[in-house]
């Protein structure tokens, strides 16, 4: 018998009772060895351990509070997916055909090439809309056969999928599944494709039946997730750093920003785009301040002759040209709006402090998994050289480098998210839309805008004005 102490299994797929850090695993184990009070789960946990072998699923056995239970690894497209098996469902599941079945990658969901079927989970709002046809007398399906005898179902789930999907473990009277049955599946791909393109059809010709739309339940495997405790925190910020907020906050993007809190972190796209919403607002703000600004400069300047057409064409080149309001173009705007409410200098120093913290490692790496461009946030430059170095934003180039490139970053992802129309990509790397795995990489970019729209929020010419 060979201990695994450290073998490696997704607890995502843990479905049964109890904590999974519980279970001990092992290559092999000699279920006899265990008490006899469960015999006959015994032969039967047996008996699926031979089948899963044979079939070249099995992963491991498990013990947890003394009772077996096995590990079972199936394909789900280009990652794998665990599937554990006790006692108290091993009857369930030995009565499946499970060597026929793979799992969905992106989606709670089962397919087989030999079944010529897909079955998927699908949620919906509680309501009890839809449960309402299956509980009334007589009860009303939600189903349609096509001519080349494809039927398509919405319906509580069938034995497989309670086997395979432990539907059972939470609620299978009120969980329901969307089928497609005869469909012929040479590939993992075109199950999936089957579920979002002919599942969701009909899932939409049954949203005015039910006054719901049920909807596919999304599977991102996440390889990098921020750990829960992981936002950027200033150091030193304690009691003593509380002062009366004068002036006080705008009241409409500081509702944006506690909005932007309070959504989960399941939906990345939206919390992302809710705290860039928060520094959008701004942007007409300080674009006009750097107009003004820009043109007291010329007229204040002793050389400015207004009856010079060259020194008139110097203010007229201060306008922007073009964008939102005739204030420029929105990158333009972003840069100005950072550059003027968030100290780089500050912000540069503190993440190389922490240059081993999780957010910092995943802005500053080369292997960037959305594509974008590593924040370099070391000078260049000699700084001992360089004159108001004390002054916040005063310094050298360096900062003006920084405040650009998080800009950009910012910008390039926001326009991911956006500009998703079919056929259109605004650079190389593609969309990034709520349903793609990559949505799920928007972690340590989201708490970088969350720290930068708090700065820009309570910066002080951000404030409310009197």
């Amino acid at each position: 018998m060979t201990r695994r102490p450290h073998w490696n299994v997704s607890l995502d797929d843990y479905r049964l009772g109890g904590n999974p850090n519980d279970i001990d695993f092992y290559d092999e184990f000699d279920l006899c060895d265990l008490s006899d009070r469960n015999a006959k789960r015994i032969d039967e946990l047996t008996l699926l351990a031979a089948r899963a072998k044979s079939a070249n699923l099995f992963r491991a056995f498990g013990i947890r509070y003394g009772d077996p239970l096995l590990v079972l690894q199936f394909p789900a497209g280009e990652s794998t997916r665990h599937l554990f098996v006790d006692a108290n469902s091993v009857e369930e599941v030995l009565a499946c055909p499970f060597e026929k079945y793979e799992y969905l990658q992106n989606y709670d969901g089962i397919w087989s090439c030999r079944q010529n079927r897909v079955e998927a989970l699908i949620r919906y709002s509680g309501g009890g809309g839809i449960l309402a046809h299956y509980r009334s007398d007589p009860p009303r399906a939600l189903a349609v056969r096509a001519d080349n005898g494809i039927a398509l179902r919405i319906g509580f789930p069938s034995a497989d999928a309670i086997a395979l999907l432990h539907t059972h473990i939470e609620d299978s009277f009120r969980e329901l599944t969307v089928s497609i049955d005869g469909l012929p599946l040479a590939a993992h791909d075109e199950a999936e494709e089957a579920v979002e393109t002919v599942g969701n059809a009909f899932l939409l010709q049954v949203e005015p039946i039910i006054g719901d739309l049920p909807h596919l339940i999304p599977r991102h495997r996440r390889p990098w997730k921020l750990p829960s405790n992981s936002q950027i925190r200033l150091r030193g910020a304690d009691e003593s750093t509380l002062v009366y907020p004068d002036p006080p906050v705008r009241s409409e993007p500081a509702k944006m920003y506690f909005y932007a809190h309070r959504i989960p972190g399941d939906l990345p796209v939206v919390r992302f785009l809710a705290f860039y919403q928060v520094i959008e607002y701004f942007f007409p703000i300080y674009a006009r301040i750097r107009i003004v600004e820009q043109l007291q400069g010329i007229l204040q300047s002793p050389s400015f002759n207004p009856r010079s057409a060259q020194d008139v064409g110097k203010l007229i080149a201060a306008v922007p040209r073009g964008g939102p309001q005739g204030l420029g173009a929105e990158l333009g705007q972003l840069v100005t709006t950072l550059r003027r409410c968030v100290n780089i200098d500050a912000l540069r120093s503190f993440l190389t402090e922490h240059r081993n913290h999780p957010i910092t490692v995943q802005l500053t790496s080369n292997e960037q998994l959305l594509g974008s461009q590593p924040l370099r946030i070391e000078h260049s430059c000699d700084r001992q050289s360089l004159p108001n170095m004390s002054s916040p934003n005063s310094g050298c180039d360096c900062d003006e480098v920084l405040v650009k490139s998080l800009a950009q970053r910012i910008y390039n992802l926001r326009n991911r998210i956006v500009h998703s129309k079919e056929g259109v990509r605004d650079n190389a790397e593609g969309s990034v839309l709520p349903f793609m795995p990559q949505a799920d990489y928007l972690d340590a970019d989201i708490e970088l805008l969350r720290h930068l729209a708090r700065g820009v929020l309570t910066a002080p010419e951000s404030g409310n004005p009197r």
